[in-house]
């Protein structure tokens, strides 16, 4: 697991956002839908890593333009077939931030995207 770029939240500017406070995990979320959820969830006010196997550069983009929107996203660098390092990356990101509300978890498997939440 290799921790890469980490985008500084911005101020709310007074405004209440549905995930405010709340920290979260997006496996496979560098592009694509789980980019757009990384995005969604910043934008309402949660603390968002998320996870990348080897799309460093789509991940620094990311966390690049979450922070240009005023939120907080980290890519992190995990083997998602690997379930034991997925499983340390979100326990990491748990005693990191002190808390973790919401794990979206989001893979392909073959052709077919899979994507569950649970908040």
């Amino acid at each position: 697991m290799t921790s890469t770029v980490a985008a500084q939240h911005g101020a709310l500017s007074g405004q209440e956002y549905r995930h405010a406070g709340k920290v979260a995990v997006v496996t496979g979320g560098a592009r694509g839908i789980g980019a757009g959820i990384v995005r969604r969830l910043a934008a309402e006010g949660a603390r968002v890593t998320f996870t990348y196997a080897s799309a460093q550069d789509e991940a620094d983009a990311l966390a690049a333009s979450v922070l240009e929107s005023g939120g907080y996203a980290a890519g992190i660098r995990v083997d998602s077939a690997d379930r034991a390092e997925i499983r340390e990356a979100i326990t990491s990101v748990a005693s990191h931030e002190g808390r973790l509300d919401i794990v979206v978890s989001k893979r392909r498997r073959g052709d077919h995207e899979a994507s569950s939440a649970t908040i």
